[in-house]
């Protein structure tokens, strides 16, 4: 599923609300290479709510990443996702395609909370009905301000937009070609972003339901920094300090913060020191994620009252705060439902020339949507 494509290879670009990430993959017909990547970060408020404030820091990211990286690649797909992104699985009368393709702009005005001359659209033929009287139709619509700040963006930084899509489908493709022998099951991909949580259900290689929480990253880092009385640098510290042991993760471009006033003498105790801090940290996490359990739950709760009967078999994270050591254990208990974390370098090779591979495996919960990107079929919904 696209807003927009045209055929040709593509860098997938996933500009974030505190990093932008580009990952270049060379696809032959026995592998798929990761042949380049990079990470640079964002400052606070270049990105609100999805929506693109300041265009300057974000070229600036894309060219650092171009130029130290020597990428040469100019076509791109990217994706979108937040408020002012609809996906929605709706049921329409039996047609054929061409009357589907006619009527589709009328059928998303019944269904979409916009303006129809506001929004791009597009649209994906799921299957039949299971009565066979209906069609399953995704639709997918954007505010054009949206996509044509992005497009213009991209544009500005001297690289050629050829895929919009939507972030939950980038995940989703990220999946599929990580686990391909679990392309039958439902599953429910959880990506908890810095700012939104997105949660895609999907079986049989469908989305049936799709939605965006206003729950992210920043909310564990706000909610230290509040309780501990630290600033936000700290507070994001030791929310990394508490990263999976199994993923220990290591200074890069995502955690480069920079000249800055962190009193590193406190911040050492409360990520070193088996006291009173560490367990006041993990306590005020935990908090959150049941917080978070509750709205994942809500979603499984619309996904149901959808009409949908297949079971969700599993929880599949990805996304930064997927590496908190705590948060699998704690989601599957309140969920009731195995939890697992995404890697998306399955079934993907790299170049040891150019790539030092346990950069990349630390950076690979960041990078599931420009995999998924970069992997993408151009030219194909």
């Amino acid at each position: 599923m696209s807003l927009f494509s045209r055929k040709g290879n593509a860098l997938g670009l996933d500009i974030g609300t505190t990093s932008v990430k580009i990952v270049q993959i060379k696809k032959t017909p026995h592998e798929a290479q990761i042949v380049n990547y990079g990470i640079a970060p964002l400052p606070p408020e270049a990105i609100v709510d999805g929506m693109i404030m300041d265009f300057e820091p974000i070229l600036t990211a894309i060219n650092q990443i171009l130029k130290e990286k020597n990428i040469k690649e100019k076509n791109v797909s990217t994706s979108v996702s937040g408020r002012a992104v609809i996906v929605k699985k709706v049921q329409l009368p039996m047609m054929s395609d061409e009357e589907l393709a006619d009527s589709i702009a009328w059928e998303a005005e019944q269904h979409i909370p916009f303006a129809i001359d506001d929004v791009e659209v597009d649209y994906q033929l799921l299957r039949p009905a299971l009565d066979s009287k209906q069609l399953d139709v995704l639709l997918v619509a954007s505010k054009k301000e949206k996509i044509n700040n992005l497009t213009n963006l991209i544009r500005n930084s001297g690289l050629n937009p050829v895929i919009i899509d939507v972030d939950a489908f980038a995940i989703e493709n990220s999946y599929e070609f990580s686990y391909p022998d679990h392309r039958e099951d439902t599953v429910a991909l959880v990506d908890i972003g810095a700012e939104l949580t997105n949660i895609n259900i999907i079986s049989e290689g469908i989305p049936f339901f799709t939605r965006d929480i206003s729950f992210g990253g920043n909310t564990f880092t706000k909610i230290i920094q509040k309780e501990l009385l630290l600033s936000f640098e700290q507070a994001e510290e030791t929310k990394i300090g508490l990263a999976d042991k199994e993923r220990t993760p290591t200074r890069s471009s995502q955690f480069d913060l920079g000249e800055s006033d962190l009193d590193t003498s406190a911040l050492a105790s409360l990520l070193d020191e088996e006291g009173e801090a560490t367990s006041q940290v993990e306590e005020i996490v935990s908090k959150q994620l049941e917080e978070l359990a509750t709205e994942i739950m809500h979603s499984f709760d619309f996904y149901k009252t959808s009409g949908e009967e297949k079971d969700i078999e599993r929880v599949v994270l990805s996304g930064g705060s997927s590496r908190l050591h705590m948060i699998r254990e704690q989601l599957s208990e309140h969920l009731n439902l195995p939890v697992e974390v995404s890697n998306p370098l399955n079934n993907l090779t790299f170049d040891s020339k150019k790539i030092d591979y346990q950069q990349l495996e630390n950076d690979a919960p960041y990078l599931n949507v420009a995999i998924g990107l970069a992997l993408r079929e151009t030219g194909a919904k």
